[in-house]
């Protein structure tokens, strides 16, 4: 009997060492990208036209897959983002080859989230839940850690066969959450979003140095 209680014991702490740190993750389901949009600037009367290509989704799938509908997310945000920019007088998402018309193509090779030494802060958190019948992996738990989100987009902006723009974005997003809330799907999608928002901010930076009068004289750009 005693023998059988101190299984039960073990497994019980163990198992709640598992929850503190994954934040009791059952059934996910896909939700939207929690983005934060500034207030989009208003539309010119007589700016070019942008066609947004399908995002080309190079990421390695993961879990941030059963959290996010990818690409269609990251479209979503390209889409508005252009809309919203107070560069371009029409944004739409078909293909048209007419050579004054200018055509975007945003590549996704990375959208995912981090929590740094997650592996031994899961084995902390069992070893104390084991050792104090699960109070210690929950004070444990209560504490904070880093979690990162990372991004990276290319965008390669057309007109005609003529590039005006090829660039890497890359960003890496911070923030201090509970180890009971750090590995989540709320996180993921947190995480996911405020990379993915310094990427676009510094793209439209540079779309701001553009000459839309007259692209020839800005150049090709190219990172």
């Amino acid at each position: 009997m005693f023998v059988r209680l101190a299984k039960s014991r073990y497994f019980l702490s163990a198992t709640l060492a598992v929850f503190v740190l994954t934040g009791g993750v059952g059934c996910v389901s896909q939700k939207p990208l929690p983005y934060s949009y500034k207030s989009p600037q208003p539309v010119p009367v007589s700016g070019p036209k942008l066609i947004i290509d399908e995002v080309n989704d190079q990421r390695s799938k993961d879990n941030m897959d059963k959290a996010l509908k990818l690409p269609a997310s990251v479209e979503e945000v390209v889409l508005k983002e252009m809309e919203g920019a107070g560069i371009f007088h029409e944004v739409v998402r078909k293909s048209n080859s007419d050579p004054e018309v200018y055509i975007l193509k945003p590549t996704l090779t990375e959208l995912r989230w981090e929590v740094p030494s997650y592996d031994r802060k899961v084995g902390t958190a069992m070893g104390l839940s084991i050792a104090t019948g699960g109070i210690g992996g929950l004070i444990y738990g209560s504490t904070g850690t880093e979690v990162l989100g990372h991004s990276s987009m290319r965008f390669i902006l057309l007109r005609g066969e003529k590039q005006v723009l090829n660039k890497e974005y890359k960003a890496t997003a911070t923030e201090k959450k509970s180890k009971l809330s750090c590995d989540t799907p709320d996180t993921y999608r947190e995480m996911a979003a405020k990379a993915l928002q310094q990427i676009m901010q510094e793209f439209k930076e540079d779309l701001q140095k553009i000459d839309w009068k007259d692209d020839r004289r800005a150049g090709t750009k190219t990172d």
